[in-house]
């Protein structure tokens, strides 16, 4: 049983949990090593072979229709790495995606973000490659 005693901020989902509190969804032995190396939680023994090994990756659950941030559904071990969750945790939160903007609106977005974007670059899908490679570079 997981024991919330010291306060933590959930990195997958940016959840905020008090002493106490019901972690949900379930962490991974990495993330329960990590969380009582740091004096977060107490008493915890983990038992895999109760969650099902069958279950969705972060990809068919957003897919189903389903949170990024409640996955891994209950009952179930994530089949998902933490980076492919945390993407599309961070795709759910960014709001409009940069294909669905017009060529001023990503030009406006760039600026505002800090990027340039060259004068002769004027096609939508480069102006997208261009301010993708310089969010990924960040």
């Amino acid at each position: 049983m997981l024991k919330v005693i010291a306060e933590f901020v959930d990195k997958r989902n940016g959840r905020r949990y008090l002493p106490g509190a019901e972690i949900d969804p379930p962490l991974d032995q990495d993330q329960i090593d990590r969380l009582m190396k740091a004096g977060c939680l107490a008493g915890v023994e983990l038992d895999l072979s109760a969650l099902r090994q069958d279950g969705p990756t972060v990809g068919e659950f957003v897919a189903a229709g389903y949170k990024a941030a409640n996955y891994p559904p209950r009952g179930y071990v994530s089949r998902s790495t933490p980076e492919e969750i945390a993407a599309a945790v961070a795709a759910e939160t960014a709001g409009p995606g940069l294909d669905t903007m017009t060529v001023a609106e990503l030009r406006k977005h760039a600026e505002a973000n800090g990027i340039e974007i060259a004068a002769d670059i004027t096609k939508k899908a480069d102006i997208v490659a261009a301010i993708e490679l310089a969010l990924a570079g960040e």
